[in-house]
């Protein structure tokens, strides 16, 4: 049985997200928890989570490899990691190693793993 996953229940998978996703428990409003379910045992979940995702980063042409170029990106990845809501997580996509030694910089964790993307 699929189940959607609120209140106390919700609470007893605290533990699970810091041992096995290094991550805390996301807030009821910033994503679904929904469950497969039987005879009252939890046997998977997933997490449909709100996310503010960044990948599409562009610098004018003339720019382009410059301290200037990298100076504008900084800037924009300072402004929005400060402004994500409380309770929100943020997926920055680095697209070669400078960007990822910046979100580093910054404060960001490197997740393994390979991004799948589903536009509608």
């Amino acid at each position: 049985m699929l189940k959607l996953i609120n209140g106390i229940e919700r609470e007893s998978l605290r533990g699970i997200y810091e041992s096995e996703f290094d991550s805390a428990l996301p807030e009821e409003g910033q994503a679904n928890i929904v469950a497969c379910i039987e005879d009252d045992e939890l046997l998977a979940f997933v997490t449909a989570e709100t996310l503010i995702r960044t990948d599409m980063w562009w610098v004018s042409p003339p720019y382009r490899k410059t301290s200037k170029a990298a100076s504008l990106i900084r800037t924009l990845a300072r402004y929005l990691l400060r402004n994500i809501p409380k309770g929100s997580s943020a997926i920055v996509i680095a697209r070669d190693e400078n960007q990822g030694r910046l979100f580093k910089k910054l404060g960001l964790r490197e997740i393994k793993g390979t991004v799948y993307r589903l536009d509608r």
